[in-house]
């Protein structure tokens, strides 16, 4: 064993002397693997299998390399591994590495951590002919290594391995800041003379440059500016705007971080009218939309008692809207948008690009032709829906989700220098053509899998390198959520945030673990509080609520004739016990007694409601309420005043019963068995 050991010290020692000499600046200790396997160690983990030798046929650089034969794969991306010598980097140093490999076949995948602690890195698609791949970096902590993962059962070859500390002179490398206006949304109505509430999410973090503070948030109406905020609460800045004039407004925010760079977000379209406020669905006044979609079979007549965004499930897809070349059907995506418009909702658009559900034609074109069809589909889109807030830009495009995402890679300029050109195309250009819009990339299985969120967080930083990207979008059907403990979904959240835009759940259709009611009246006490209560969540949209009525049939919250399921009557108490924020589709309480402020506005909460014998009567004003209860047949039954910030039980027999508060504002009430 001493022999051994002073045997591994001299080699070590050796490679030190020849790479100072020969590269003074490659932190890498044998680079090339011309002292065989020395100073590489490696994992096979969870049933993964590889044998690791070395090559001297047809070397690219020097007389050897290494050769991986996959025999196996583990559960995780990171079972099957080699990792380098571990190495000091300078966290405001921007470095590069180069390697070259090449696989037996075409299009096996490598994926490159350069971690220690905290985790940064890239996946490499690799060529069945020796090929130099880079990747550049600015490191997130002081101390790194090196590490290949080994993706696929392939054959893989590296050799030539390169990481040197490239900073030039005086560099400002950086990259630039998000700054997202999550509130208020496109499309939103106020009434004149009232407060309206700006937030906007900014962030350095995200990208592959440095990430730097931010130092402030500016706000403008019109182009001009109203006011900044130079502090921030869970990354959203805030100002409150005086809306004192009719007239439909401009609204935009700018982030700059304390290295000087700056990014302005995507605009919001709002208008000022003086018509009253309705409140709308069920997280009116409560910080966030609460959405859903809009199904082939229509627009349910209960749609705005519970939701206040909206997005159509299948009527903004390319193959629904250009099924055949040239000719446009927009009956699916003008029902949701019309509802949207109608009703002042945040509307979602769904969706550009998708490896399915595209016109079958597209396949057979030349990247020229792909790329001008694509265009000419975005531009049409964008001229049929001015007020989008969101455009789900590219969905499920992570490797193995959608087979036929070749199409768009290989049609929109393939994997390119960034490794995601193709991706870079389409964010570049619905940028161009929605500049007031939200861009967001969305994926299935993200909320129950850290690995798809580092796999996606990969494409993430070229778009947050090139401030393209808006929000990270997380779909959350039930094969994602309903198995999931709150702690893992609370930690994949706070993974997800590292990307420095907001997070978007997106179709969400939770059915429970045994697909009954007592199951998923489970999942959403459990684990839709994670979600709507975490502060990079911006906002969730259902997939659907009529039950036996949407993608996941058994996932409905209400029957076709209007009865709520347990988990419906959970959520409705849930959003009433949230705090009132005063936006959307509601009111700042605190601006109340302010003169020519009128909103149709309760400030009495009822809840439960439907309600089994006891309702609760909650007064959140800081004035007294008058209360007048009414049966069915319009004979008043109870007449009582509640205290400013008090509430009031009532027991009531079953019926239906009207509840005015202060003369003006009336409430149904259902009172069930």
């Amino acid at each position: 064993m001493q022999i051994v050991t002073k045997s591994l010290f001299i080699q070590i020692f050796l490679i030190l002397v020849f790479c100072a000499s020969a590269n003074a600046q490659n932190l890498i200790i044998n680079p090339g693997f011309e002292n065989d396997l020395t100073a590489w160690a490696f994992n096979k983990n969870n049933g993964a299998s590889a044998n690791f030798t070395i090559e001297t046929l047809n070397s690219p650089e020097g007389n050897k390399h290494l050769k991986c034969d996959v025999l196996s794969l583990g559960t995780e991306d990171y079972d099957l591994q080699i990792r380098s010598n571990e190495f000091a980097v300078d966290k405001t140093h921007q470095y590069r590495l180069t390697f070259k490999a090449k696989s037996e076949t075409q299009g096996a995948e490598i994926k490159v951590y350069i971690q220690k602690s905290s985790w940064m890195g890239k996946s490499f698609t690799i060529s069945d002919s020796w090929t130099t791949y880079t990747y550049e970096f600015f490191p997130n902590e002081s101390s790194k290594q090196l590490k290949f993962n080994f993706i696929n059962l392939k054959k893989y070859y590296i050799d030539d391995i390169v990481l040197e500390d490239v900073t030039p002179v005086n560099s400002n490398y950086n990259t630039p800041p998000s700054c997202v206006i999550t509130a208020p949304h496109v499309n939103a109505y106020f009434k004149k003379q009232s407060k309206v509430t700006i937030n906007a999410y900014a962030s350095d973090m995200g990208g592959s440059g440095l990430a730097g503070e931010i130092s402030k948030v500016e706000f403008f109406i019109d182009n001009q500016k109203i006011g900044e905020s130079t502090t921030a609460e869970n990354n959203i800045y805030s100002y409150k705007w005086n809306a004192d004039n009719i007239g439909e407004y401009h609204i935009k925010a700018t982030a700059t971080d304390n290295l000087g760079k700056s990014f302005t977000s995507a605009g919001v379209l709002v208008s000022v009218g003086t018509s009253n406020i309705e409140e709308i669905g069920l997280s009116a006044g409560k910080g966030k939309y609460l959405g859903n979609n809009v199904r082939n079979s229509g627009v349910e007549p209960s749609f705005t008692d519970y939701w206040n965004a909206v997005t159509s499930g299948n009527g903004g897809k390319w193959q629904t809207v250009e099924r055949i070349r040239d000719v446009m059907n927009w009956d699916g995506g003008d029902i949701a948008y019309n509802l949207a418009t109608s009703n002042n909702l945040a509307y979602r658009y769904h969706t550009l690009a998708w490896g399915n559900q595209y016109p079958d034609w597209i396949t057979t074109l030349e990247p020229q032709e792909f790329q001008a069809e694509m265009e000419e589909f975005i531009s049409a889109v964008a001229e049929r829906y001015p007020y989008i807030d969101q455009i789900d830009v590219i969905n499920e495009p992570l490797p193995g989700h959608q087979e036929d995402t070749k199409y768009f890679i290989d049609g929109l300029g393939g994997a390119g220098d960034s490794g995601y050109d193709w991706a870079v195309w389409l964010f570049k250009k619905a940028r161009e053509y929605f500049p007031n819009s939200k861009l967001i990339l969305n994926d299935f299985s993200m909320l129950n899998s850290a690995s798809n969120i580092r796999e996606q967080l990969l494409l993430l930083k070229v778009l947050r390198d090139s401030a393209l990207v808006d929000g990270f979008g997380a779909q959350g059907h039930t094969f994602n959520l309903d198995n999931m403990q709150a702690n893992n979904l609370k930690n994949n959240l706070d993974l997800m945030a590292t990307a420095g835009v907001p997070i978007y759940i997106t179709e969400m259709d939770m059915q429970g673990v045994n697909t009954d009611e007592a199951s998923q009246l489970s999942s959403y006490q459990n684990l839709f509080p994670v979600l709507w209560e975490h502060p990079a969540v911006a906002g969730i949209t259902l997939w659907g609520y009529i039950y036996g009525d949407m993608w996941k049939p058994d996932a409905g919250l209400v029957y076709d004739n209007g009865t709520e399921r347990s988990s419906m009557i959970w959520l409705k108490n849930y959003m009433e016990q949230q705090e009132d924020l005063g936006y959307p589709f509601s009111y700042d309480p605190t601006l109340s007694s302010e003169p020519g402020f009128n909103v149709t506005y309760s400030p009495v909460k009822v809840y439960p409601n439907p309600a089994q014998r006891e309702v609760t009567l909650f007064n959140r004003s800081n004035n007294s309420a008058d209360v007048s209860v009414f049966d069915s047949y319009g004979r008043l039954i109870n007449n009582f005043e509640i205290d400013a910030n008090s509430q009031v039980e009532l027991n009531l027999s079953i019926g239906i019963y009207l509840v005015k508060i202060n003369n003006q504002k009336t409430i149904k009430l259902i009172m069930n068995e």
